[in-house]
């Protein structure tokens, strides 16, 4: 009798410190995610366009989606010890509180230092790796040890209460989300088997590309030859113009058929938000049974950061495959961000401690030539590889950035050869970049014919946005069909948001509705349909961990980040201003189609103000006629 009912109370006592324990690691996630919300918060993210309600919901909801694995985790531990009590147990379950406030203390170290003194995790070297690989060490046994330390089992009900009504609170917000989350309403979708006789597509872009600097376009200087020469069995576009000047703006329009005024993603830390994260043409290919991949950078152009779903299997080395179930398919979509978010900021960490893997760049990249001369030939690679390891039909998207600028470092120097780089934007190194790039597309095009894919594979060549960000200059847009089908050019203005109706069409798969694109396909093509570009204005960035984004004052009703749309109707070029409402007007040069008298300036603002009034911006700030400009340098 008394062997049993000594039995019984360590069974008890078992169990209060499991209780215990439980109670520790959930406040250790509380902790946990809303020091990194705070810190998200109070800088520019995804969360500086929500609402204050919104915020604090993704917040209590995320605490809702992690309590759910760690009372599944404790219940199974639960049942374990009723069979026989055993301190392993307290011992492996303690470990996860343990490591929740190490990470957390990591991020909290790492995050002063680099805004205090510029140093970091990302730009330690070798030497310091160990020191940090030491520290954390450490840290995590003296936590863990001091974790041990206060088991109590008699102080489980106080655990208990103190934290129950956080959890009932994170419940409740996660409960909100199910009536109205596209994540939750659209579900996960459907695959089916890829078919051999779907064409691969290759859609392959270099930022910054003026069409005027290529002699694929009539430039003096000869810096495409192998695009002239792919020319004569491919779609020529004479007159593309970009939907969006910031490249996360237009990679977006381009991947989605969609303007930046409606998805509202015109400049980080702006994503897709609601069906807009499920509406997009590389959704639409993985449906037909397409495997996909993204190789571009991070944070400016990368379709995780920006929040595609269901989009591609490998993104920037990352495979985001989803099984056939998945818990984030139960996620609400800010929520599901929201803690990857959090994963990839620790994972990124400790990947370059332990292991010494780079950490994303991307601002470096974005302003420093030598990084992008080494990260374009591994892009490539990673092509190279992606194809040779997956089956067909794949869909890649490939952005390079080696003509970015303001500054170029390249392979050739050809044009700038016996020149100084001494100022920004020297034409000479630009040229050289842009020869680059054709090198690039002869590399891929030989890869194609080697394995015998060229006739089988789409091959979409283009930019995102002129140089510097421009949206009334002519980029290029190239378009190689299987067995040089539909070659020709086209003089009519096109828009980079004409691709994936164009793709679709070719495909032979009907174009949904919300794509606001034409198909090039088309004999109804006409220049003077307006084709609008949005852009974020004078508005001032702010450089973080991830890269360049806008400051949290800029983000803000009634146009947040968005502060200039433009339009081109033939070859007249139009851009109003919303932060003080006046309207610029610009010729575009070397226009190949023939127009005639431009449009009143009346026309040019009602059509903007109409624009904006349709997608649901206020513009009651904008007060009409505005003040047209003549501009002789562009925009």
């Amino acid at each position: 009798m008394k062997k049993e009912t000594f039995r019984t109370k360590g069974h008890q006592k078992n169990q209060s410190i499991l209780v215990t324990i439980a109670c520790f690691t959930f406040l250790a996630f509380s902790l946990y995610l809303f020091g990194e919300w705070l810190f998200l918060v109070t800088k520019p993210s995804f969360l500086s366009a929500l609402s204050w309600f919104e915020r604090i919901r993704v917040l209590l909801g995320s605490l809702g989606v992690l309590f759910i694995p760690i009372s599944s985790f404790f219940i199974f531990l639960l049942l374990i010890s009723r069979l026989a009590p055993c301190p392993i147990l307290h011992w492996i379950s303690a470990l996860i509180p343990t490591i929740l406030i190490s990470c957390y203390t990591l991020l909290l170290v790492d995050n002063f230092t680099y805004i205090v003194y510029g140093f970091g995790v990302s730009t330690i070297e070798e030497n310091l790796r160990i020191l940090y690989y030491l520290l954390l060490i450490i840290t995590t046994i003296l936590f863990y040890k001091s974790i041990l330390d206060r088991l109590d089992w008699k102080s489980h009900v106080l655990y208990f209460w103190t934290t129950s009504p956080i959890l009932i609170i994170s419940f409740l917000a996660l409960l909100s989300y199910s009536w109205n989350d596209p994540g939750l309403i659209l579900g996960k979708g459907h695959s089916r088997t890829g078919e051999k006789t779907l064409p691969n597509i290759i859609m392959i872009s270099s930022d910054g590309l003026n069409a005027s600097h290529l002699s694929l376009y009539g430039y003096g200087k000869n810096t495409t030859p192998f695009l002239k020469s792919l020319s004569k069995t491919s779609l020529i576009a004479d007159n593309c113009f970009t939907n969006g000047g910031p490249t996360a703006a237009s990679i977006t329009s381009r991947l989605t058929g969609k303007l930046p005024t409606q998805t509202r993603v015109i400049y980080p830390p702006d994503i897709l938000r609601g069906t807009d994260s499920f509406q997009h043409l590389p959704g639409i290919l993985k449906r037909l049974g397409y495997t996909g991949i993204d190789i571009s950078i991070r944070h400016y152009a990368d379709s995780t950061d920006l929040n595609f779903r269901q989009a591609f299997d490998v993104v920037n080395s990352r495979s985001v495959k989803r099984k056939q179930f998945h818990v984030s398919h139960l996620t609400p979509l800010e929520i599901s961000y929201f803690l990857s978010r959090l994963q990839d900021r620790i994972l990124s960490r400790l990947q370059k401690i332990f292991f010494n893997l780079p950490m994303s760049q991307a601002f470096e990249e974005v302003t420093e030539g030598d990084r992008s001369y080494k990260r374009d030939p591994k892009r490539m690679e990673q092509l190279f590889s992606f194809i040779d390891s997956h089956s067909e039909p794949f869909f890649a998207h490939v952005h390079l950035m080696g003509t970015h600028g303001p500054r170029f470092r390249t392979h050739h120097k050809m044009f700038s050869d016996g020149a100084n780089q001494d100022m920004d934007w020297k034409i000479e190194f630009y040229d050289d970049s842009i020869l680059d790039f054709d090198a690039y597309i002869r590399q891929l095009i030989d890869f194609l014919k080697k394995r015998n894919l060229y006739n089988r594979s789409v091959v979409v060549i283009g930019s995102d946005h002129g140089q510097r960000a421009r949206t009334a200059d002519r980029i290029p847009m190239l378009i190689r069909f299987p067995e040089g089908q539909h070659s020709g050019r086209i003089t009519a203005n096109v828009q980079n948001i004409d691709i994936a109706p164009t793709l679709l069409d070719y495909l032979r798969i009907p174009i949904p509705k919300w794509m606001m694109g034409r198909s090039l396909l088309s004999d109804q093509l006409d220049s003077n349909y307006p084709i609008l570009a949005a852009n974020r204005g004078g508005t001032s960035t702010t450089k973080t961990e991830r890269g360049r984004e806008l400051n949290l004052n800029a983000i803000k009703p009634p146009f947040y980040s968005l502060g200039q749309i433009s339009v081109v109707i033939c070859s007249e070029a139009y851009r109003l201003y919303l932060e003080n409402g006046t309207i610029d007007h610009y010729t575009i040069p070397d226009h190949t189609d023939t127009c005639g008298d431009p449009p009143k300036a009346s026309m040019i603002q009602n059509l903007l103000l109409t624009h904006l009034r349709n997608q649901n911006y206020d513009t009651k700030s904008l007060n009409p006629p505005f003040p047209f400009f003549e501009n002789v340098y562009g925009f």
